[in-house]
């Protein structure tokens, strides 16, 4: 069996949906010795005919292609299914195709799109490349609630494929390394209330940020890291905090390194998840306070 998947966002900058199909990957070729795979990339990612961090296996090729030459390329290959893991499906096999649909944001909170005419368009595309698939892949009930609801796929088309969780977040007990951290941040003998996400809206760290300051009394000293993507052209996480008076605010860089030192030390960790009745869903200000307030009575 052959399968081709869209590998172009493992180049470079990976981002979210560039590491779940670079881990997925991988896992497809340790799974299954039977499957050959042909990894889609645009122009120019090849270096004398590799890509830099891959070893060369006998089951995966990869094949530089232009966007325009892609609905060719499922009967040039000979695939028997084709895997789109993010959002579209460029080709087909002969048993069709497969795509991932991570969320639907903004879908339904469109005012946060920053294409020029709108997330309208991309919608349209979106549900006709879904209503092409012969299944749709999700990563949570949720999601695949949202994909029933604005797309009209039928709940027993949609398949839901849990993310998994990479031995780069466990937590490593580590005094000497967490003793620079607590000096790199200055994190207070009270400890610290960990918020990870970023500035993209859909994480909710301005909703958060205004909960905390409402609720200082409650903090009992400790101050707030948050951990994600700083800045985002449509938020920043030092711009809110000075505009709230937060000044006992720390910005760790990075991602799972420091983590995996914090995990084990924190007083409170707050996932922009943990505080929303579902992913991705934008929550007021008043919804996040009751939240923290909870949070804070436990801390």
């Amino acid at each position: 069996m052959r399968i081709g998947i869209d590998a172009a966002s493992i180049v470079g900058d990976k981002g979210g949906v560039g590491w779940h199909t670079y881990h997925l990957l991988r896992s497809l070729l340790a799974l299954d010795e039977q499957v050959e795979y042909v990894g889609y990339l645009r122009p120019g990612s090849l270096q004398a005919g590799r890509l830099e961090g891959w070893p060369v296996h006998d089951r995966l090729r990869w094949v530089e292609t232009p966007r325009w030459l892609m609905p060719c390329r499922g009967a040039w290959d000979r695939l028997d299914l084709y895997h789109g893991p993010n959002f579209k499906m460029h080709t087909t096999g002969r048993s069709g195709g497969i795509v991932t649909i991570h969320d639907l944001w903004l879908a339904r909170h469109p005012e946060y799109s920053r294409k020029l005419l709108g997330q309208a368009g991309s919608s349209r595309r979106a549900i006709a490349t879904a209503n092409r698939a012969r299944r749709v892949v999700t990563v949570s009930e949720f999601s695949a609630r949202e994909i029933e609801a604005l797309y009209g796929i039928p709940r027993e088309r949609v398949v839901v494929i849990h993310n998994g969780v990479t031995e780069e977040f466990s937590p490593v007990q580590d005094e000497q390394g967490m003793a620079v951290l607590r000096a790199r941040w200055a994190i207070p003998s009270a400890g610290f209330i960990l918020f990870v996400g970023g500035a993209d809206p859909r994480k909710n760290h301005r909703v958060f940020l205004q909960a905390v300051a409402q609720s200082r009394s409650q903090l009992g000293g400790r101050a707030i890291l948050l951990v994600g993507d700083a800045e985002h052209p449509q938020g920043s996480y030092l711009a809110t905090a000075r505009s709230l008076g937060l000044e006992r605010l720390n910005v760790p860089q990075g991602y799972a390194s420091p983590l995996r030192l914090l995990r084990p030390c924190w007083a409170v960790f707050l996932n922009s998840l943990q505080a929303m009745s579902a992913p991705y869903a934008i929550l007021s200000s008043s919804e996040f306070k009751r939240y923290w307030d909870s949070v804070a009575a436990s801390c």
